[in-house]
């Protein structure tokens, strides 16, 4: 179920991807896909109580669909 606590990012093109791919180098590159959203909750003093991917253009996807669920007061203390 999704609410306003809910962010769903879809890239349909991926720079460091694209020239990774070109450098031959695709089969030993990690996504910091969810790397980068904690760092990027962690720097606005957010927490996030959910953080990940759906779909992946590394795997070979159309596109990435990543989820970010922010963790509310009220889900902090397990009930959210």
């Amino acid at each position: 179920m999704a609410g306003e606590d809910l962010i769903v990012l879809t890239l349909r093109r991926n720079f460091a991807i694209t020239m990774v791919r070109m450098a031959g180098s695709l089969e030993g590159y990690r996504c910091p896909r969810t790397d980068v959203h904690a760092g990027w909750s962690e720097g606005l003093g957010v927490t996030l109580a959910e953080n990940r991917a759906t779909s992946c253009l590394r795997e070979g996807d159309k596109e990435c669909r990543l989820l970010m669920r922010v963790r509310t007061p009220a889900s902090a203390g397990g009930e959210g």
